[in-house]
């Protein structure tokens, strides 16, 4: 597949040379990537151009039946799914094939399985996953698919940077990957099965938006917030870099000089946000003004500004939500010792006596890549 620039965008500039693999991602971005009526729509990221895909129907539905066990174990389970389900067709992240459409075989038709994992951020509640590691046939979806490259800010990055500010601004985009539609041609390689009660039998149903699960997901979700953040970087300056450094995938965690700066720089990434289609939310800050500022649903008055701890915790947080390994979830930022030996490993973060706590001494022998700021 040829690109139609000569180099990939800007923001793929890495370090080092993208694989033949990490191009075609990247190409297939440029060619299918654009914003129709305010939200984002792509092509997904095929190894190989026209490939038929294998029946993967009937692994679905085997999946489905046994998923039928632990509903009637549970009682309320099949509603909380139902309800998500339904969700998703009020929101128009899927729509439900007929029978008609369901029979008619697209060349990258593929049916996936779906499995339910607790929200570790809402007990009791649980999220739909949509399995594309499944295998049928010997292979899975995520087989024919490119996983892209690796876009993610390292989480310790973001923290220490979040450490220089005087005021601290946090949000999350509600949805990401669903707030991305997958164009036409690719759609049907997002089906998936679920019962229909009232007729007593089984639907097909088909995932307009991108679902997670799919391994391509991640690296499509941040070159689309990133390009988005680029359109309109003339209009809102500020917003380019806040977004594409500040950010721990839907993430947004950012420190400022001062209340002013804080206002303007989260008010410009909300309104960028909100052209690409997606919602910043959750705000929280420190600052009761910026807070008030940014609130926008009426209940600012009842949130208390928040007390940002220990990097520690933030930390912790973040590594529940996006469940990383044990291992980065243990770090520790708050000794000489362990600060080091991250900006070391890392070798690209700047080191300050800023973001050490008070009763630590600063180190005069530390490495010299080790930069202060």
């Amino acid at each position: 597949m040829k690109s139609k620039n000569n180099s990939t965008s800007s923001q793929f500039r890495l370090k080092k040379l993208l694989s033949s693999e990490d191009k075609r991602a990247v190409e297939i971005l440029e060619q299918t990537c654009q914003n129709k009526c305010g939200k984002y729509e792509v092509g997904l990221l095929w190894r190989n151009d026209l490939q038929k895909l294998p029946e993967s129907r009937t692994t679905a539905l085997k999946r489905l039946q046994c998923m039928r066990s632990r509903i009637l174990s549970e009682p309320d389970l099949f509603s909380k799914i139902d309800d998500q389900i339904k969700n998703l067709l009020d929101e128009g992240y899927a729509k439900q094939l007929s029978d008609e459409e369901a029979k008619k075989e697209e060349t990258r038709t593929w049916y996936l399985p779906v499995f339910i994992a607790p929200n570790p951020n809402k007990p009791g509640k649980i999220r739909l996953v949509w399995y594309a590691a499944a295998k049928t046939n010997g292979v899975c979806l995520n087989d024919f698919l490119l996983s892209g490259p690796d876009c993610l800010n390292p989480l310790i990055d973001v923290l220490l940077a979040f450490r220089v500010g005087k005021v601290a601004v946090s949000g999350d985009i509600a949805e990401m990957f669903h707030r991305i539609n997958i164009r036409q041609e690719d759609m049907h390689s997002q089906c998936f099965l679920w019962y229909d009660v009232n007729r007593n039998k089984i639907n097909t149903y088909v995932m307009r938006a991108m679902t997670f699960g799919i391994n391509c997901a991640p690296f499509i979700a941040h070159y689309v917030r990133d390009k988005n953040a680029e359109v309109h970087q003339q209009q809102f300056p500020l917003t380019l870099d806040a977004i594409q450094r500040a950010h721990y995938v839907d993430d947004f965690i950012d420190s400022m000089s001062d209340e002013q700066k804080a206002i303007e720089i989260s008010s410009q990434v909300k309104e960028v946000h909100s052209r690409g289609g997606f919602e910043i939310r959750n705000w929280a800050s420190k600052s009761s003004t910026v807070l008030s500022y940014l609130k926008n649903d009426g209940d600012a008055k009842k949130q208390e500004p928040v007390q940002f701890g220990a990097t520690e915790k933030v930390l912790e947080n973040l590594a529940i939500k996006h469940q990383l390994r044990p291992r980065a979830a243990r770090i520790t930022v708050g000794g000489l010792e362990s600060m080091e030996a991250v900006a070391a490993s890392s070798g690209n973060i700047e080191y300050s006596e800023m973001l050490l706590p008070k009763d630590v001494f600063w180190n005069p022998n530390r490495p010299a890549h080790v930069r202060g700021r």
